[in-house]
């Protein structure tokens, strides 16, 4: 295993050069903590693997205020070095394994660690989120930042998208930009692909708990969001007749339980969702007065009468509306 994990394809500002203080090459024990970049007899050596057992070694010179800078990390005798991610005489633009060997006069031939390069996700997922539940385990298959905002619902993203339509339904969750703990999770109502536009919905038709800038963080994962489905289900049911009742009872949908789950985060009332169902008003919260009788037989052919009575009194506010009795 390598002693050191970093992220390929970025510029490292700092590669560790040696992995033990550099030692003076008289007495064997005392640190050398003042080695320049230009030090005679400077001769430094990049080695690297790549993961296909590939092994080179390239010769480095260490500069000031260019590619490959020289920094003294005090009286501890150790010392780092910059690679960028091109343009240099090395560059971190390959995933594998890499290391420093070198010597300069006065001073022991050094090591230096084992350098991991591999994709900033993995990192991510393992080292900086502290675990792979938000990375891995969630399934991350979309993660960029918000170019255009506009609406607090429609974003065109600073990453493409690969496919149009892809994750329609799937978790999207929004980060702040200027606060990282402060995320809303909804769903993917829409995509388009040509402008790399993401539109976001969230339980109740609400626009996101914070205002969205540029520069926000958009994630989409491999998963559906429980609101969707009972929010589509809901919009397209047509009622099912007495005859698909009694032939089925599984006919009844299951949408209608799931958006009194989705209720405590702004969705539809189970009211509502009783008289869209009861007055086959598809995808709409209007109240009528009036009843609604279903017969139900179960399977020993026993009839049960479910009768459903509401008022005009219902006024779809939410807030003052008395839902009229129910009977057997």
């Amino acid at each position: 295993m390598p002693d050191i994990w970093m992220d390929a394809d970025i510029a490292i500002a700092e590669a560790p050069v040696n992995l033990m203080p550099l030692i003076d090459d008289t007495d064997f024990k005392s640190i050398e903590a003042a080695v320049a970049y230009d030090a005679a007899g400077m001769a430094l050596l990049w080695h690297f693997v790549t993961t296909a057992g590939v092994m080179t070694e390239t010769a480095v010179t260490p500069t000031t205020g260019g590619a490959h800078d020289w920094t003294d990390q005090g009286t501890s005798g150790l010392y780092a070095l910059e690679i960028p991610a091109s343009a240099g005489t090395i560059n971190n633009d390959t995933e594998g394994f890499g290391w420093f060997t070198g010597v300069a006069d006065g001073v022991l031939p050094w090591r230096g660690p084992v350098i991991g390069f591999r994709p900033a996700d993995l990192n991510n997922a393992l080292v900086d989120v502290g675990g792979l539940l938000t990375a891995i385990d969630v399934g991350l298959l979309y993660e960029a930042t918000i170019s255009v905002v506009n609406t607090q619902l429609s974003y065109d993203m600073g990453t493409g998208l690969a496919v149009d339509d892809l994750h329609i339904g799937n978790v999207v969750t929004i980060e702040d930009a200027d606060n990282s703990t402060n995320v809303d999770t909804g769903w993917v109502a829409d995509l388009a692909q040509a402008n790399d536009r993401i539109i976001v919905a969230f339980p109740g038709g609400r626009d996101p708990r914070f205002t969205v800038q540029t520069t926000d963080t958009v994630r989409v994962y491999a998963y559906t969001h429980a609101g969707y489905h009972a929010a589509q289900e809901l919009s397209t049911y047509d009622s099912p007749t007495q005859t698909q009742l009694t032939s089925d009872f599984n006919a009844v949908p299951a949408a209608v339980w799931a958006v009194q789950a989705e209720d405590q985060g702004g969705g539809y009332t189970c009211q509502e969702a009783m008289s869209i169902l009861l007055a086959e008003a598809a995808g709409t919260a209007v109240y009528t007065s009036g009843t609604r009788t279903w017969v139900v037989k179960d399977p020993s052919g026993t009839e049960t009468r479910l009768t459903v009575v509401y008022s005009a009194e219902l006024d779809g506010d939410r807030s003052t509306s008395t839902p009229a009795p129910m009977t057997p």
